[in-house]
């Protein structure tokens, strides 16, 4: 748009660089300001372009245009006259044809339960999704409530803005101060509701199950929850639902990560060696299938000498499995540290298992399990009186472990005591 730049027009008219247009005078030959074909097509086309961008085509004979136009232009507000999941809204002026970036508002005429569309002036039922571009689920319209919608031609859809009264759809935050969706607010990474996982027998693969399972882009990161959680690893494998990278190590153990895509809404599980070290909270591997940004430590499970998942069971965070002996002693001793390694990883925080106590005479036993640090008051003890030559079996749980350490003491009222620790457990 231009000010008019002909020759004889009245210079600053409206001020500085501001020209307008004179009548000019007759009687003294001064002539009336002139129009420019350039002037006049582009004021020509500033009027049409409004016109067109309404969806209307421009008409001699209608005379009221560019009048509609302003007003399709504005957020036309209607109302709703259709039923629940499917909003049907005449506008007046009319809406000839839908243009990308056309807003809209209408009062609802009910609450949506699911999926819904919107058929605006009969131009045909579309779909209505959410700021996060998917369908709706219900309740982000309410009967009654305002809705804004926009109209997104590469969705070929209405995009629900708000809705007064409603809860409104959003995308999934990707940084620390964007609005979560409702999935992503909840737990800390790798806690879950029923996660099990069983092999009746020593298998490469296995599959996790849990009503859902919360996982993080890092530690106070991003939170998703994936729900109805349901995969198979396979240890043969690399990548999603298998080894991060390499194989699986033998007679050592593996941490399983539950770990989620949220551009694809894609999750899995993902092994990773966890002999020599424990695994932390959030996969910290340089290995991540492309795509998956999320991630919660599920599992820390040990494999045989076949590079296998042993026999096993998980509920939640915690692991049992066939007994492992770890102790088989013949001697009184104060407290001694003693390594576990054999029976369970470095990130299990408690284990359970059974003693087998026994004594060459009757006599007055006790053990003591104790946590392996110096001058610690928390002990397990088991006293027991048995007879000569009598085994006696006595089971424990939730004795604490650290790094793969123990520690345990024990003595014996007469005759030479024989002392087993087996364990059949552990808690990560």
């Amino acid at each position: 748009m231009d000010f008019i730049q002909t020759s004889n027009k009245q210079v600053d008219k409206f001020g500085p660089g501001k020209h307008g247009f004179s009548a000019g005078n007759p009687g003294l030959g001064v002539l009336a300001t002139y129009l420019s074909n350039l002037w006049c097509d582009m004021l020509q086309q500033e009027i049409v372009n409004v016109v067109e961008a309404a969806g209307l085509t421009a008409n001699p004979a209608v005379m009221t245009q560019l009048l509609q136009a302003i007003k399709l232009n504005s957020a036309l507000v209607g109302v709703d006259t259709g039923a629940a999941n499917s909003a049907v809204v005449t506008y007046s002026p009319v809406v000839p044809a839908l243009v990308d970036g056309m807003v809209l508002w209408f009062k609802a005429a009910a609450t949506n339960s699911g999926a819904t569309t919107l058929n605006v002036n009969g131009l045909g039922a579309k779909a209505v999704v959410g700021g996060a571009h998917a369908a709706l689920q219900g309740g982000e319209i309410v009967g009654n409530g305002k809705c804004m919608v926009v109209w997104n031609a590469a969705l070929n859809s209405f995009v629900l803005i708000e809705c007064t009264g409603a809860a409104l759809q959003v995308g999934p935050a990707t940084q620390n101060q964007h609005a979560p969706q409702m999935s992503q607010a909840a737990g800390v990474a790798g806690s879950a509701s029923n996660l099990t996982m069983t092999l009746t027998a020593a298998a490469a693969s296995g599959t996790m199950t849990a009503d859902e399972i919360i996982v993080e882009t890092a530690l106070g990161g991003v939170r998703y929850c994936l729900p109805s959680f349901n995969k198979t690893v396979n240890l043969a494998t690399v990548g999603a639902g298998g080894m991060d990278t390499g194989t699986a190590p033998v007679s050592g153990f593996v941490a399983l990560y539950a770990i989620y895509n949220p551009t694809t809404g894609v999750s899995a599980l993902l092994a990773t060696n966890a002999t020599a070290a424990a695994a932390p909270n959030i996969y910290g591997g340089a290995n991540m299938p492309a795509g998956y940004t999320a991630s919660g430590l599920v599992s820390v499970w040990p494999t045989n000498g076949a590079s296998q998942l042993v026999i096993g069971v998980q509920q939640d965070r915690k692991f049992l499995c066939s007994a492992v002996q770890v102790l088989n002693a013949t001697t009184v001793v104060t407290r001694t540290v003693l390594s576990i390694a054999s029976a369970v990883p470095k990130n299990a925080k408690f284990y359970s298992g059974y003693i087998n106590l026994l004594s060459s005479a009757a006599s007055f036993m006790t053990i003591n399990l104790w946590p392996p640090f110096t001058n610690s008051f928390i002990t397990h003890p088991v006293n027991v009186t048995v007879a000569a030559n009598a085994q006696h079996v006595v089971p424990f749980e939730g004795a604490h472990v650290s790094n793969q350490n123990i520690a345990y003491s024990n003595t014996n009222g007469a005759g030479v005591i024989t002392i087993n620790i087996n364990v059949t457990g552990y808690t990560i």
